[in-house]
């Protein structure tokens, strides 16, 4: 009876964050630092679709119409999902806000259910109200408004999931399942998917020895994420080959600075602006 009211009361806490959450999200604008890049980039690829381009690889409306070719290393897929509501007439920001809500939630879920393969109700509740309070998700959505990031690792607790069923029970539904989910992440935000390698690795060594599987499971599941990274090599290949030549700031146009009339002009000063 203790256990059940503490889960009670546990839910209700984290149902009273989530629900408090996306009510910060909905009723302030800007929420974050990066919002309005993120509405920018998302009306990019809009414009973008509907002139026939699926894969983008120039932002047509930043650096004054010139283009830096940041989609090379930035994901446009995580923009799909707010251009699908858009298009139904949901109008870009709030296509956004929806997203970021969706996100949360799908982090909720995927902690709890990972935290239920090895404890019992009321601990997953309480383990997955400590991790989407803390420091470190809350400074993803509202202080840095880190969509890419967010997105990729909301996935990562179905990845561990889908990784425990592999390693202790096979099967091709949980072997689908961690190259879907090892994809999404890739697609998301590569970076955050290399972070998540410590975590991947240390997970699966608990598990391991937990339950003393053979080292082929091992192989197997190596196998899989070397499928993920496969099937996703047209986008983070080009990424880590090309990003050097994109220049980011360096390729910005300069502004001509000010001077008095006795003074002479730099050579940069009058570079393309």
């Amino acid at each position: 009876m203790t256990g059940l009211t503490g889960q009670r009361s546990h839910l209700s806490l984290l149902v009273g964050f989530v629900a408090a959450a996306c009510g910060y999200i909905f009723l302030l604008e800007p929420w974050g630092h990066d919002t309005w890049y993120h509405l920018q980039r998302l009306m990019d690829i809009e414009s973008q679709f509907q002139s026939g381009t699926l894969r983008a690889y120039f932002a047509e409306n930043a650096a004054q119409g010139k283009g830096l070719p940041v989609w090379i290393y930035y994901s446009q897929w995580i923009y799909w999902p707010p251009l699908l509501l858009d298009s139904l007439g949901v109008g870009p920001l709030v296509s956004l806000k929806i997203v970021y809500c969706g996100l949360l939630l799908t982090c909720c879920a995927g902690c709890y259910r990972l935290l239920k393969l090895h404890s019992d109700g009321p601990q997953a509740v309480l383990g997955t109200l400590l991790f989407v309070t803390s420091n470190y998700v809350i400074g993803e959505i509202f202080q840095r408004s880190a969509y890419a990031e967010f997105f990729s690792v909301a996935m990562l607790p179905f990845l561990l999931c889908a990784l425990n069923g592999v390693l202790r029970h096979g099967g091709t539904a949980k072997m689908a399942a961690v190259v879907l989910f090892s994809a999404v992440m890739i697609l998301s935000h590569p970076l955050s998917f290399m972070n998540s390698g410590y975590a991947v690795v240390a997970y699966g060594v608990y598990v391991g020895l937990r339950w003393q599987l053979p080292a082929r499971r091992f192989l197997t599941l190596c196998a899989l994420l070397l499928l993920a990274l496969a099937i996703t090599a047209f986008y983070w290949l080009p990424a880590v080959v090309e990003t050097r030549f994109v220049l980011g700031a360096e390729g910005v146009p300069k502004i001509v600075k000010l001077r008095t009339e006795d003074q002479e002009p730099a050579p940069h000063e009058f570079e393309a602006c």
